[in-house]
């Protein structure tokens, strides 16, 4: 059963991914932030943009310490994903 958390249960966790990104300085922004409650157990995912030139290690590095700190932040959370993007080019 999928249940939308608690309004200050979500500001707590954005609240912690905006800290985490605020630390990586290569992250611009994040969004498409979701947490969800299924079967009792809170589950985090959104989306950050990273510089398009990195290669997949140091995006999957940049992501790892992202999930660790919140992790260490949030650790009520049974799992979290961090989908890593190119940041967008304006023409």
């Amino acid at each position: 059963v999928l249940q939308e958390p608690a309004c200050d249960a979500l500001l707590e966790v954005e609240r912690s991914v905006a800290e985490a990104v605020s630390r990586e300085a290569l992250v611009s922004r994040h969004h498409r932030l979701r947490l969800i409650e299924a079967d009792c157990q809170r589950k985090l995912s959104f989306h950050c943009y990273l510089p398009g030139n990195l290669s997949v290690r140091e995006s999957h590095e940049l992501v790892t310490r992202l999930e660790a700190f919140l992790r260490e932040q949030c650790p009520d959370l049974h799992s979290i994903t961090v989908h890593a993007e190119p940041e967008p080019v304006e023409e």
